[in-house]
């Protein structure tokens, strides 16, 4: 139990990381460096991956149970927003939708 805390820490401290990516992605796009902001997305992604995973084998102790699912789609979105060339649809599903959802885990484990 008490290595599930010390992992969830972590993980807490990691979304503060992964939101400083976003807002790196956001500002990116937002001075027209989408090649720039395209290539911090691999490590994003990497970086969700993990934080799935934690979130996964730490459930039990969750202070509420917790929904990958809508982070999913969001994700997906961004899939198809990078293949249409919309870097602007890109920099806000990140910047209003992602960062949002990864708040309200930092709040909830």
């Amino acid at each position: 139990m008490e290595q599930k805390s010390e992992v969830l820490e972590t993980a807490k401290n990691y979304i503060g990381n992964l939101k400083g990516g976003i807002d790196s992605i956001f500002n990116y796009i937002s001075q027209g460096k989408e090649n720039d902001a395209l290539s911090l997305i691999p490590d994003f992604a990497e970086g969700i991956e993990w934080l799935s995973q934690v979130l996964v084998l730490t459930k039990d102790v969750h202070k509420k149970d917790l929904n990958m699912n809508e982070l999913n789609d969001l994700l997906n979105e961004v899939v198809e927003a990078i293949e249409n060339e919309d870097y602007i649809l890109v920099g806000d599903l990140f910047k209003y939708e992602i960062y949002e959802i990864l708040d309200q885990i930092q709040q909830n484990i």
